[in-house]
């Protein structure tokens, strides 16, 4: 996590933009209920379909979706396999288990956002409004 005024930032990294989407997913899950959480043995899994303008646009609707799922059906978000990414669509399977929250975010934001690729790795840095 990176420190920031009234928001809280994560940076997420990826060998290519499924990685990089389900780690950014993974990141705000381990922030919302705890890190611990990533470890447990999911419950069940579901299929989570996005559809957006641009890459930049994707990811923060795909956050906003997980978010979404997360708070209005009590799920923790684990692990993810992506079965399909381009710069507008992402579809994967998303693994979850029961949770409980323990931070809590409001809503995904553009504010800094920024998906570069830096060496070999996709890097993108994420702020939310807690």
């Amino acid at each position: 996590m990176i420190e920031h005024t009234a928001d809280i930032a994560i940076r997420a990294f990826g060998r290519d933009t499924a990685e990089l989407f389900s780690n950014a997913a993974r990141g705000m899950s381990a922030y919302i209920f705890g890190p611990e959480v990533l470890q447990r043995e999911p419950e069940g899994s579901e299929s989570i379909n996005v559809e957006s303008l641009d890459l930049d646009s994707l990811l923060v609707d795909w956050l906003s979706e997980i978010l979404f799922l997360s708070a209005s059906k009590y799920r923790a978000y684990v692990a993810f396999a992506v079965a399909e990414i381009s710069s507008s669509v992402i579809t994967a399977e998303g693994t979850f288990c029961k949770a409980d929250a323990v931070n809590d975010i409001k809503a995904v934001t553009y504010h800094g956002l920024k998906i570069e690729r830096v060496s070999s790795l996709w890097r993108a840095t994420v702020i939310y409004d807690i």
